[in-house]
């Protein structure tokens, strides 16, 4: 299904090569003239690529093995280097440049093409052409006759493709029906076009999609590649595809890399926009995403409830990664343009949380969840994917990896104002419980004080109690969250008691403080609201209620009472964030 659809993709693209050609950048272009003038001309940096033969089998070591029309210049014109090389160094030469000139002779034969026998002129005027200096044996070299580039002719094009069947024919034993075309063909050994990984830690040459090294991976007697059945030309078209997507600058929006994943996208008409989801979901630019959201709730901007004739169309996504020489397929998506847009819109939705909202890309939430952007494990992303783009409940790893960071992060100064609770943390956990099934637990934006759960209550009144602390004692290094947020997020009923007895004493030391006898009266209303509530502290939290723990602390530590919008809260923390970067840096 995979290699169907991308071989389908591939045949779709309008610069897409022939097969067993490519497009190569060339040094040299020879141009015989219709006098039979020869001359060589050097490329630019703007146009080098051009159509290339390209070879069934690789020519490792010393095999001779020339492509047509087109070449290293010591197989278009033999030795030109300018330091004679060994005797048998000469010999290879020679071997080269009747190799390839004899390739051109069976070329003309089986296509009757007069400008391929013209082509012939340089083997006949070899010793008379004028080599220019800077020409090295290594350089690409592509020929063109008469201001025409003759591997653009159909005719030359099937010789070729002919010529490299019959070669795999030689190198495969096994003819039978291909996986992917379904014809009976001679089938691949390995997979001609690997899969151009390196980005993500992959193989210089590139990944093997499908192999088998190992006895417990084959079957029915079948071994290497041969255990999925795929012929070469099959082999060749789903490797560029893919190639394609990953590394062509104009699909930068068809895909977009996470962690030590990349996720691909195409929809099943390859003329048709990608959605954009790529660059969206890196980036997650305000501006760009409000466009997406808007552009879908008003059906307008590619919408594809627009044309009926799309409604059913496929998108498809494929995430890959590496594992030494082999690509991973990591998952495999198959839904509709529509779906997506409406799953997006709702993860991006899932994700604002007062008081600063805002939008994140793939990579920022996952880092979230991480010390370390290497050490992200893959299920987190896996994850997140699977709900922005098939609207899955996020996996409990996710919530797992929170928790656990939340209370490391609640001793130390990395994250300043809000080191218990950042804001992309937040962001995950409210994502987390609105993509959970039956809606038991609803986050909204802001403060909810409706929501009567004990753990959110709970940590509604430890964000009270932090700023109780920090209003009576200002500018204290240490505070409650430094010491007690592991304890009070696991276990209330053990270390409620102590916290609250300390309140008091700090709420007395503002209620004698003239300037602060406001401040005073409006954090004793909030403590008794919350504690109003609870029946009790709970003995012990488990990793669910660990997370509303942390979203009441986060949502009530943002809260400021008659402040519409918050917009105070947000320039406190926006200031205590900077406070904090200057003082972890003087540190």
């Amino acid at each position: 299904m995979i290699l169907q659809r991308l071989c389908e993709y591939g045949e779709r693209i309008e610069d897409y090569p022939p097969v067993h050609f490519s497009y190569k950048e060339l040094d040299w272009i020879i141009e015989i003239g219709e006098d039979e003038q020869v001359d060589f001309l050097p490329l630019s940096e703007v146009s080098r690529k051009f159509l290339f033969a390209e070879n069934v089998v690789n020519r490792a070591g010393r095999k001779v093995l020339p492509r047509l029309l087109g070449d290293k210049a010591g197989y278009v014109l033999g030795e030109v280097d300018k330091n004679l090389p060994a005797e048998f160094e000469k010999d290879f030469s020679r071997d080269k440049f009747a190799a390839f000139y004899e390739l051109i002779r069976e070329c003309y034969q089986a296509t009757g093409v007069e400008l391929v026998k013209k082509v012939l002129l340089l083997e006949e005027a070899r010793e008379e052409l004028e080599i220019p200096e800077d020409l090295n044996s290594g350089d690409w070299i592509g020929i063109r006759v008469m201001d025409r580039y003759l591997l653009e002719n159909a005719a030359v094009q099937k010789f070729w493709q002919k010529k490299q069947n019959e070669v795999a024919k030689e190198r495969s034993d096994l003819s039978i029906s291909c996986l992917i075309c379904e014809e009976e063909k001679t089938i691949a050994d390995r997979h001609p076009e690997k899969l151009q990984l390196q980005f993500l830690g992959g193989q210089g040459s590139g990944n093997t999609l499908i192999s088998a090294n190992k006895n417990a991976f084959e079957s029915y007697g079948l071994t290497e590649s041969f255990i999925a059945p795929v012929c070469f030309d099959c082999g060749i078209k789903y490797g560029r595809a893919a190639n394609y997507l990953l590394q062509n600058d104009k699909t930068e929006s068809n895909r977009v890399r996470a962690g030590g994943a990349v996720y691909i996208f195409w929809r099943q008409e390859a003329e048709r926009e990608s959605l954009g989801i790529g660059t969206i979901f890196a980036e997650a630019e305000e501006d760009q995403v409000k466009k997406f959201i808007n552009s879908y709730r008003s059906g307008s901007g590619g919408s594809v409830a627009e044309e009926d004739n799309i409604l059913a169309e496929e998108f498809y996504i494929l995430a890959l990664s590496t594992n030494d020489a082999r690509a991973v397929v990591r998952d495999w998506i198959v839904t509709t343009p529509e779906n997506v847009k409406k799953n997006l819109v709702s993860y991006f939705d899932s994700m604002l949380i007062g008081p600063k909202n805002r939008y994140y890309g793939l990579s920022n939430l996952a880092e979230a969840t991480a010390f370390d952007r290497n050490k992200i494990k893959p299920v987190v992303i896996d994850s997140l994917v699977s709900y922005a783009l098939k609207g899955k409940p996020l996996d409990n790893a996710i919530l797992a990896n929170i928790i656990g960071r939340n209370r490391a992060e609640a001793g130390g100064v990395r994250y300043g104002y809000w080191k218990a609770v950042s804001h992309e943390r937040a962001a995950l956990l409210k994502m987390f419980f609105n993509s959970q099934p039956g809606g038991e637990f609803e986050v909204r934006e802001t403060l909810d004080k409706t929501n009567q759960d004990a753990a959110y209550l709970c940590g509604r009144l430890f964000a009270v109690v932090e700023r109780v602390q920090t209003q009576a004692m200002p500018g204290i290094k240490s505070t409650v969250v430094d010491k007690y947020y592991g304890t009070a997020s696991t276990a209330p009923a053990s270390v409620y008691g102590n916290l609250l007895r300390k309140a008091q004493h700090h709420l007395a030391k503002l209620r004698k403080d003239e300037s602060k006898r406001g401040a005073y009266f409006g954090l004793q209303q909030e403590m008794e609201e919350i504690m109003g509530e609870l029946d009790d502290f709970p003995a012990y939290l488990s990793l669910q209620e660990q997370g509303k723990f942390a979203l009441g602390y986060y949502q009530q530590r943002g809260y400021r009472p008659g402040k519409s919008g918050s917009e105070e809260s947000i320039k406190e923390a926006e200031e205590g964030e900077e406070e904090a970067k200057v003082e972890e840096e003087e540190n």
